[in-house]
């Protein structure tokens, strides 16, 4: 497995949790952290969660949680390529994103039904009014419509060829050069977190998204 996977053993800390049975998971409560904080225009938080503790009133670090969905990455919108999203992008900050849909099978559709009911648990954490658009598409009665959005940002000074997390079953990085190098129509184990930013002193919705940690073939 490449360095650039995330696992457990090398951070104890962090919690895996399949999307859809969040809750199905009574020992977590899922809390907030702030990851990030800029005075001048936004903050950033991160959902981490906490395991009930009869120790209760000592502090206790708070552990982030990682997210997992297997689906297949959607035609639509589809920016997982070394080009990106490049009609929203700045040059010096490369954004590669995609949109997750259900695989067409039966065990499939039964996960992603109870997609849409976490992923708003999730959202009545957050205070006050959240803006979704960025994270979740589609209805509770019609499975094959729910589509959930990653996004990947390169980190300073390295391009989405270079960085991109996204991996075959053999562990090598496998970045798309062009749309019809992307894998449609296959599984992918999506691994990410779940985090919400807002304007400080501005009464615009905060808005949720899914922070991209590596995609892997299944």
């Amino acid at each position: 497995m490449p360095a650039e996977l995330i696992t457990l053993e090398a951070a104890p800390d962090i919690i895996l949790c399949p999307l859809y049975f969040l809750s199905m998971f009574p020992q977590f409560a899922v809390c907030f952290a702030i990851t990030e904080d800029d005075e001048f225009t936004h903050e950033f938080r991160r959902i981490c969660c906490l395991r009930p503790d009869p120790l209760a009133y000592l502090p206790r670090p708070k552990r982030p949680v990682l997210f997992e969905i297997i689906g297949q990455i959607a035609r639509h919108d589809c920016y997982l390529t070394a080009r990106g999203d490049e009609d929203h992008q700045e040059p010096d900050d490369p954004v590669a994103s995609c949109w997750v849909e259900a695989r067409p099978d039966d065990v499939s559709r039964i996960y992603w039904r109870s997609l849409l009911p976490t992923i708003r648990e999730i959202m009545d954490v957050i205070p006050g009014a959240v803006d979704s658009s960025k994270l979740i598409a589609g209805h509770d009665e019609a499975v094959e419509s729910v589509r959930m959005q990653v996004i990947w940002r390169a980190p300073d000074g390295e391009t989405i060829a270079e960085a991109l997390p996204m991996f075959d079953g053999e562990g090598t990085r496998r970045v798309p050069t062009c749309l019809a190098d992307v894998p449609f129509d296959r599984a992918m184990r999506f691994i990410f977190t779940l985090e919400y930013y807002h304007q400080r002193n501005n009464t615009r919705s905060r808005v949720i998204y899914a922070n991209l940690f590596h995609i892997v073939y299944v």
